[in-house]
């Protein structure tokens, strides 16, 4: 297959899980939220803000360091299980430091300490991030293979919401279907890809364990920080001012959520193509840059009907939220162009680390201003801003370090 039928390929496969994860999400966020109720709803974010830090431990920024060295690899299937070994040894290690922490810090912490049965149900997701190989058949450009069970996975969560949450007490029971939905379908895959490809995954040497996790500790600080004021935005919101307005912030960014993941989705079917083509990277930027305009504008323009659209009125003060984060769209992909797609693929990894973690530390600041006294709208700006600063700033450097590479 030549590699534009292998990108197209690959590109329409991610393209249909992503448009099913949308739909899906369409018809269920709006159904929780109207079933559990703003506060519940506001509680399930609030969990996942927790927990999140802690699978951006498990996962540790290998989704990309590996893809990348598989991409460059994978003609030679000895290399590539090497490669894959030392990965699944490594997550299992800081998928147990995880875990450890997140005990210690729950039962420390009063607030969270209150919250603690939805967050450890939700922290049940953290065991599929390790045997999830969606990178490794994205290293590979085969995609498509992966598709289907992924399909059925978000079909199959979709129905059971349905059937499962009926009222109010019952949104303790979302988590623990998304744990479901992930570790089932992450299992089978990791299996078919292991016969698939013929590789041998073994223990490796605890020193070889601990080098891969500090070789990624640069891009995992990339994936990290951004976590860190994103979501430290929402559990001081929680904190100050209730689960009611998380409930609030949350309604509006699940709806950036979607086009954040269509950003992913473009970057990991670029990603291993773009290693090894660099000279595309012009076309790449030009249709994602218009692409995304499109999406802020529409966003912007449309706030009000969007939001009337698929909540309640108790969601209505979404609207204003959503106005200030519609800019998003158009700031995330151009991190995702010139950082991930760009500096990341020039080997420029610390640049844009410390661009990330610069970025992350304003972003701080900035919300510890603004979400006392703004609440939501609070973190809406916090996000806004640091977006806008991480994607300018990721294109001034990828443009000055290109220029070098060529």
């Amino acid at each position: 297959m030549s590699e534009k039928r292998n990108l197209i390929s690959n590109f329409l496969s991610l393209s249909v899980l992503q448009v099913l994860s949308n739909v899906t999400s369409l018809i269920t966020v709006p159904y929780l939220a109207r079933t559990i109720g703003v506060e519940n709803f506001g509680k399930i974010t609030f969990a996942l803000s927790i927990v999140t830090y802690f699978k951006c431990i498990v996962e540790w920024g290998f989704k990309y360091t590996a893809v990348r060295d598989i991409a460059q690899n994978r003609e030679n299937p000895i290399i590539v299980s090497e490669i894959i070994s030392k990965v699944i040894c490594a997550s299992i290690l800081l998928l147990l430091l995880a875990f450890a922490l997140l005990v210690v810090i729950v039962y420390t912490i009063p607030f969270l300490y209150e919250e603690r049965k939805i967050i450890f149900i939700t922290a049940l997701i953290l065991p599929g991030c390790i045997i999830q190989p969606d990178w490794l058949f994205q290293a590979m450009e085969k995609m498509k293979y992966i598709t289907l069970m992924n399909i059925i996975s978000r079909i199959l969560f979709t129905v059971l919401i349905f059937f499962i949450i009926k009222q109010s007490d019952d949104y303790i029971y979302e988590p623990l279907l998304q744990s479901c939905s992930l570790i089932i379908p992450a299992s089978l895959s990791l299996i078919y890809a292991i016969k698939m490809f013929k590789l041998n995954i073994q223990v490796v040497p605890l020193r070889e364990s601990l080098k891969m996790i500090k070789d990624g500790f640069p891009v995992f600080l990339v994936q990290f920080m951004p976590t860190v004021y994103n979501n430290f935005s929402i559990i001081l919101l929680g904190a100050l001012k209730g689960q009611v307005a998380v409930g609030i912030f949350s309604c509006a960014y699940k709806l950036i959520g979607i086009s954040e993941q269509l950003a992913n989705v473009v970057s990991r079917t670029f990603f291993p193509f773009l290693a090894r083509r660099m000279d595309k990277h012009d076309v790449y930027s030009r249709i994602l840059s218009v692409f995304s305009i499109a999406v802020s504008l529409v966003l912007l323009f449309g706030a009000d009907l969007i939001v009337e659209l698929f909540f309640s009125p108790e969601y209505y003060d979404a609207k204003r939220v959503l106005r200030i984060l519609s800019f998003g769209p158009f700031f995330l992909f151009l991190r995702s162009v010139y950082g991930i797609n760009g500096l990341v693929l020039l080997r420029k990894e610390k640049i844009y680390s410390n661009i990330i973690l610069c970025s992350s530390v304003v972003g701080m600041v900035i919300s510890i201003i603004s979400v006392p006294v703004l609440g939501a709208d609070g973190v809406a700006i916090t996000l806004s801003l640091t977006w806008s600063i991480m994607g300018i700033v990721s294109y001034c450097q990828y443009k000055k370090y290109r220029s070098g590479y060529e």
